[in-house]
């Protein structure tokens, strides 16, 4: 056994070694540096180079090595360009066993982000592997970094090439490769831009102008999957892409695979939601797309993009192909939702060919099932099942539609269970409904094993339709399963008159039954499109040709008996014609001249099989009294002098009309008037500028108003009022003091024409220009009560006891008494709600009995006692019978904030639940609209809940704290901004949270009516509330409440 100290030693002298190497890194930042350092394994010459030595790259560096071939090689071969950029440039380039190209993001902010590397070759680029592997790395602890590789030949991944996260925190980068020949992914190679649990992942992107091969496991997982697209000139063959979600309710990834040829799956594709450990719900399923642009696409392991419990809905699939789809047995193509309360995704299969599945197809989701949908030129054949079932409780159908000989001859035939059935009844969530079966095709067979179930408690539809024979041997249903209201759904036959169906198998309810003629020219409707036999020789509709024999394209006849010509007259594709496929049309390779012969339109380009316009040649001479000619074949030809009179432009912007002298030379015209109308501009004209008009200042027109100025302001003769206040007279003799106001005489007093005595009427007479003293016989205001008065005081005073007209004042009368009101509307006192003024002459006020929303009261029970339901401040009181409702947070924290409701639902565990349900119109809902429940809700801060036993509010030793902020985070103010019922809740919620923060202990603030519209009339709508409050001692709390409206 060897000595400890021994082994001691050995350790540090291997880790002074490691000091050692890193102390020798060379710094580079040319391919000069690198040649000068490597001496022979790099000669300055033509020759191939060898790196094998450490170097540190500068940032932004250019590595460039020509045409060379350039090998960085192990042990030792290091290129490191840490979190900056490089570029290395070669004739091709290959990263040998143990070479490393690398740019770390692994050290402290700011060098935590994976550098940039972008390698450029005319040639092949290399990852090999070897013992030890080749690698090309840009991770990094926050955030990886970007590889490009631009390859004038192929791309082959034997070794490393990752972009990843480096710690449990950091997301993924980026990988972009553009290959000029195939891209090569061997088997136990590693493609990652893998990120962690806390950060998506990132994006790979692939096109190859040859076959792309991925021949291992391509790392996308990250708490959101990452994204791969990868276009394939020819075939293209995968085998384990992982884009599954690893976050907290994390979306899967997304795939997107084009083949220019066939395309093959060979290995399981995931791009899976996750769950949540906290309550957030569940992930949702991702996106998925799959082409073969001329030839089969074969699905043989299972591609999925499922969304996890208890919400996530399932993702979207979509496969397209210009030959055959065929999924095999033993695969599952899934965008099912896995949670009761998820919706399933939706998944398409378009073939110009048949579409053949002995696998399981599945949209089906809890709360709803969603459509799959198969369309084919020719055939689809269903050995497999296919579920688009609403499996839970309450759960809706979804559907399946097939249309079959969409180019012409094709048949469908199920073979094994398709299920679109609905979920069954409770009182809470009410019932589900049967989905659809929309079916189309030549001959349509349902064989003895099939069956097409579309049943639930309201049942579904069965669409069939065969434009030739139609075939029953198995089991249609749509039938009702019960419930409260059950209904049978409908199966709907449709066949040609002159080939009745053949039904044996059990169909129920029974069919309706239609018989349609059949079409015999294209502009017909209200027909069936028959489908004869291709290849007997005789062009029948809708044939436009016909050969005898097997059915074969390139012979001016397609395998559909339709005329063909494989010549699109498109110079910049490269037209070719499979006997199988048809016609095949390939973009030739971007700079292809595709000249129309006119060297005057300049020089046309292909890009991307399109021919792009030439820049037109320019003959211009700039002499606009010369005319330009070019001639189609010979280019610009000698200028010649335009005609006499032509126009053209001296350069002179003060004359107009100027033209040609016949001879090559403009010549001016007249002067140009530059008068622009405008009394405050002064006009003129600059020779290369043209019409000048100046603004000036000064007085401008007078708009006979004294309470205006009139001066140029801008150019515009500008009417300022004169200040207020100003002295002005309005002519009218029955008024006195006048003044300016805003710009016109007002404000006026009437003249006083009082002469003192209470017994004359006193008046101003403005046509007479004079005031009028008319004696009275007996009069009010002479301080003595006469007959007709019930009082009179002597003064003008309406707020005492006596009102001018001499009768007493009372409430009513559109006077405040003096000490004795407080208001005095007159006939508008009321005692309704919301009123101004109250009947007794008193202002609405808590404790009146009157129950006034508009001025923020929820109940007035006519006092201002506590705990009678109704607080002082005529706020809804917690009922005795209500309970707290812990927000699903950590329990040791989870009473800092807390719902609470009125005899609340509780879970397994006896504890109030944060899923709580109404039914509308009934007496949970406490509004009145139909089609809404509204939920009351409170939310209590700082409380002792006997269900929360380690918690506990306050300044203890143990203590969470006090509740001083709170915030509403769903609704949020998007939501807020697109439906009306999430704007009033989100503002009940503010309102409620703001009386939360620093409240005394067990708080519950005003009552909150909450909204939940039904989805759709019969469908239960359902409204998620989340709030987070923070204590004096830092302690975060979230609570969530979802409510259920149930019709």
């Amino acid at each position: 056994m060897r000595p400890r100290f021994a082994i001691a030693a050995l350790g540090a002298l291997a880790a002074s070694a490691g000091l050692a190497r890193q102390a020798h890194a060379l710094n580079a930042c040319t391919s000069a540096d690198i040649i000068a350092s490597e001496g022979a394994n790099c000669p300055a010459s033509t020759a191939p180079c060898s790196i094998k030595k450490n170097y540190t790259i500068a940032n932004g560096c250019i590595l460039d090595f020509g045409n060379r071939a350039v090998t960085v090689s192990g042990p030792g071969g290091t290129l490191d360009v840490g979190s900056r950029s490089m570029t290395i440039k070669a004739g091709s380039f290959t990263i040998g066993s143990g070479g490393n190209v690398q740019g770390l993001g692994n050290h402290p902010a700011p060098q935590d982000r994976g550098g940039m590397i972008m390698i450029q070759t005319t040639g092949a680029v290399v990852v090999d592997k070897a013992a030890p592997n080749g690698i090309v790395d840009v991770s990094g602890d926050t955030l990886a970094g970007t590889v490009l590789i631009h390859a004038g030949g192929p791309v082959t991944l034997k070794g490393k090439l990752m972009a990843k996260n480096s710690t449990t925190s950091g997301g993924g980068g980026s990988i972009t490769i553009r290959a000029g020949g195939d891209f090569i992914y061997a088997a136990a190679g590693v493609l990652s831009v893998g990120g962690s649990a806390l950060s998506a992942a990132g994006s790979i992107d692939i096109v190859a102008s040859g076959r792309v091969d991925l021949g291992d496991r391509v790392d996308l997982v990250g708490g959101d999957g990452g994204a791969l697209d990868v276009e394939a000139g020819a075939d293209a063959v995968t085998r384990t892409i992982d884009a599954d979600a690893t976050g907290d309710a994390g979306s899967g990834g997304c795939v997107g695979i084009v083949a220019g040829t066939q395309l093959q799956i060979l290995g399981p594709i995931t791009e899976d939601g996750s769950g949540s450990s906290i309550g957030s719900g569940g992930g949702c399923g991702g996106f998925g797309c799959f082409e073969s642009r001329f030839g089969d696409l074969n699905v043989s392991a299972n591609v999925l993009a499922e969304g996890n419990v208890p919400d996530g809905g399932g993702g979207d699939l979509a496969f397209i192909s210009r030959g055959s789809i065929n999924v095999a047995s033993g695969t599952i193509v899934s965008a099912r939702a896995s949670g009761d309360m998820g919706c399933g995704g939706c998944l398409l299969m378009d073939a110009f060919f048949d579409v053949t599945s002995a696998g399981m197809l599945d949209t089906s989701g809890g709360f709803g099932g969603n459509f799959t949908e198969l369309d084919a030129g020719r055939n689809v054949t269903l050995t497999g099942p296919v579920d688009a079932s609403g499996r839970a409780i309450a759960g809706f159908g979804g559907g399946l539609v097939v249309v079959a000989g969409q180019q012409g001859h094709g048949n469908l035939s199920i073979q094994n269970m398709v299920d679109v059935r609905g979920g069954g009844c409770s009182v809470s969530f009410g019932c589900g409904a049967g989905g659809l079966t929309d079916l189309s095709a030549c001959d349509v067979t349902l064989t003895a094993a099939g069956r097409l179930l579309a049943g639930g408690p309201q049942g579904g539809e069965n669409d069939l339709t065969a434009r030739e024979q139609l075939t029953i041997l198995g089991n249609v249903d749509a039938t009702t399963t019960g419930g409260t209201a059950p209904a049978d759904g409908v199966n709907r036959f449709v066949y040609p008159s002159r080939k009745p169906p053949s039904i044996s198998g059990s169909v129920t309810p029974s069919p309706s039954l239609t018989a349609m003629p059949t079409c015999t020219s294209a502009t017909q409707s209200g027909c069936l499109v028959p489908c004869p036999t291709c290849g007997n020789g005789v062009v029948e509709f809708p044939e436009t040709c016909d050969t005898v024999g097997t059915p074969q394209s390139c012979d001016g006849c397609s395998v559909f008996c339709q005329v063909e010509n494989c010549n699109d007259a498109n110079v910049c594709t490269s037209d070719s014609c499979s006997p199988s496929l048809g016609c095949r049309h390939v973009a030739v390779p971007d700079g292809t001249s595709c000249s129309d012969g006119n060297v005057c339109n300049g020089n046309e380009q292909c890009a991307n099989g399109t021919c792009l316009t030439g820049v037109p040649l320019n003959c211009s001479d700039n002499n606009p009294c010369t005319l330009d000619p070019c001639d189609p074949t010979a280019g610009c030809q000698p200028h010649t002098p335009a005609g006499a009179g032509t126009s053209c432009s001296d350069n002179n912007a003060c004359t107009i009309g100027d033209s040609c002298d016949g001879s090559g030379t403009c010549q001016p015209g007249g002067p140009r008037v530059c008068n622009d109308g405008r009394e405050c501009t002064t006009d003129t004209c600059d020779p290369v500028r043209g019409c000048v008009f100046t603004n000036r200042t000064g007085s401008c027109t007078d708009d006979g108003n004294t309470c205006t100025a009139d001066v140029c302001s801008g150019g515009t003769c500008t009417h300022p009022t004169q200040p207020d206040g100003t002295a002005c007279d309005d002519g009218a003799f029955c008024t006195v003091n006048e003044a300016c106001h805003g710009g016109s005489c007002s404000g006026g007093v009437p003249r006083s024409c009082d002469d003192g005595n209470a017994c004359t009427t006193d008046s101003c007479d403005e046509t007479a220009k004079a005031c009028v003293n008319s004696p009275l016989g007996s009069c009010c205001g002479n301080g003595v009560t006469e007959p007709g008065e019930e009082c009179d005081d002597g003064n003008t005073s309406n707020t005492d006891a006596c009102l001018t007209t001499c009768v007493a004042a009372r409430c009513g009368d559109g006077f405040v008494q003096t000490g004795v009101e407080e208001c005095d509307l007159g006939a508008q006192n009321s005692n309704a709600p919301n009123a101004a003024c109250r009947t007794d002459c008193h202002p609405q006020r808590c404790g009146d009995g009157i129950v006034d929303d508009q001025h923020g009261e929820q109940c007035d029970d006519g006092n201002t006692t506590a705990g009678d339901g109704c607080s002082p401040q005529c706020a809804a009181e917690l009922p005795a019978t209500a309970q707290r409702i812990p927000g699903k947070g950590n329990p040791a924290t989870d009473c800092a904030l807390e719902w609470a409701m009125d005899r609340p639902a509780v879970d397994s565990k006896g504890v109030p639940s944060i899923k709580q349900k109404c039914k509308d119109g009934t007496s949970c809902d406490t509004g009145t609209t139909a089609g809404e429940c509204t939920f009351s809700v409170w939310i209590c801060a700082n409380n002792t809940d006997p269900h929360l036993p380690t918690c506990r509010p306050g300044a203890g030793s143990s203590g969470i704290g006090t509740v001083v902020s709170a915030e509403v985070s769903k609704p949020s103010t998007a939501e807020a901004g697109v439906r009306p019922e999430d704007a009033a809740n989100r503002q009940e919620l503010l309102r409620a949270t703001l009386a939360t923060q620093a409240s005394p202990p067990d708080f519950c603030g005003p009552r909150m009516q909450i909204r939940v519209p039904l989805k759709a009339p019969g469908r239960k709508g359902v409204k998620t509330l989340r709030i987070r409050g923070t204590t004096d001692r830092t302690v975060v709390d979230s609570d969530t409440l979802k409510l259920f409206c149930l019709p």
